[in-house]
């Protein structure tokens, strides 16, 4: 159940982090390719694995005047809204702010959408219209000197290369680009500056706090594994003093996100980031760390226990093959104990043959194992 649940949270960690490098990526033009002609544009073309066109992206140069992000309204916008945890951005266009959620708190641009109905128009042509067949959704984003929308899974060939997808679709959105940057000009002639919208900065701040404590606990799981000193065997008190550990953070985490971002657009995604990222990674690094402690601190003498092997199984896997070897209990741990053991080690083995456990008490009081090895007529005459 442990090695369940701890890769269970490095998969939570491991895709929400895949998602928020998605994010952060998103509007950076480097590495961008340009096509000229009729709709001249940079984009970006990803494909998935089956080499199907994922998702593109197609943007125009934008005088930096605005940061924002904006994209048809989903159920979690919903609920932030409805659950009160995020303050809905209204433009006092019933309609645009049902189908559309604005990610921003700049009042320059809740300016601009209230008083340019065609501004509003233009925006829910491009997102909502039907101007590209697609399986997923489109979002129009605005970041330094550049105007761009996101197509995912646009419903285009794969046999295209990514210069014809791009053209193809370029086509279609660039002159509503076009017109939307030509009202966003109109509406403001003021350079950008993040005073206009402090928690966007504040934002990706409590995120890199958040995946660097996601990433340290995965790293702390995967230095565990090929450096741990043995196997953790008792782990009750570490899970309980990993839960004290993280409940402090969760604490801190939640406060940073609404003294530094407050009851805005991004709440809930900062949120979202604290629980699949902050929380799991916390609870890793915590558990990981006093198995290392419990373990390398470990002052106390081995004890050999020479136990018989009760059963023997093999257990296929995806990638390999597991060999489990299962021991009678002693004193200090009276529950069989299941031991994965290298093949040639098994190869040896049959139930009922004698074999010494290295046990070790532990620096925190958890008993944990380091050494196995046979040592036939150690555990004196086999029962009849």
């Amino acid at each position: 159940m442990q090695q369940y649940l701890v890769v269970i949270l490095c998969g939570v960690i491991f895709v929400w982090v895949a998602s928020r490098w998605r994010n952060l990526r998103a509007g950076d033009r480097t590495g961008d390719r340009t096509i000229d002609g009729d709709a001249p544009c940079s984009y970006s073309v990803n494909r998935t694995s089956r080499k199907d066109v994922g998702s593109v992206e197609i943007a125009i140069p934008m005088p930096d005047r605005f940061r924002f992000l904006i994209r048809p309204e989903g159920m979690l916008d919903r609920f932030s809204k409805q659950s009160g945890l995020a303050r809905a951005w209204q433009s006092n266009d019933a309609a645009f702010d049902v189908a559309n959620f604005v990610v921003s708190e700049d009042e320059v641009l809740r300016t601009a959408l209230s008083t340019d109905r065609p501004l509003r128009d233009a925006i829910v042509a491009l997102l909502q219209g039907p101007l590209v067949q697609q399986v997923g959704r489109r979002q129009l984003g605005c970041s330094a000197q550049f105007l761009w929308v996101t197509l995912d899974y646009p419903v285009i060939s794969r046999d295209l290369d990514d210069v014809a997808v791009a053209r193809a679709l370029a086509a279609q959105v660039v002159p509503s680009l076009q017109t939307i940057r030509k009202h966003l000009e109109a509406d403001s002639h003021d350079t950008w500056t993040h005073r206009r919208d402090p928690a966007q900065r504040n934002r990706w701040l409590i995120s890199a706090v958040v995946l660097a404590i996601g990433c340290a606990g995965g790293l702390a799981g995967v230095a565990d594994l090929l450096a741990a000193p043995g196997v953790q065997v008792g782990v009750q008190t570490l899970q309980s003093h990993a839960l004290q550990f993280t409940a402090p953070v969760a604490v801190l985490l939640a406060a940073m996100v609404y003294l530094l971002v407050g009851r805005g657009t991004r709440t809930l995604g900062v949120l979202l980031d604290v629980v699949c990222i902050g929380i799991p990674g916390a609870w890793l690094l915590g558990y990981f760390g006093l198995i290392a402690v419990n373990q390398r601190l470990d002052t106390g003498a081995a004890m050999p226990v020479p136990v018989r092997v009760t059963d023997l199984r093999v257990q296929p896997t995806r990638r390999s093959t597991q060999y489990l070897v299962t021991v009678q209990g002693f004193a200090q741990v009276p529950a069989a104990q299941t031991l994965r053991v290298p093949q040639v080690f098994y190869s040896g083995m049959e139930i009922g043959s004698c074999v010494t456990v290295n046990w070790h008490p532990g620096r925190l009081g958890e008993i944990w194992r380091s050494t196995l090895r046979e040592t036939p007529g150690a555990c004196g005459p086999a029962s009849q």
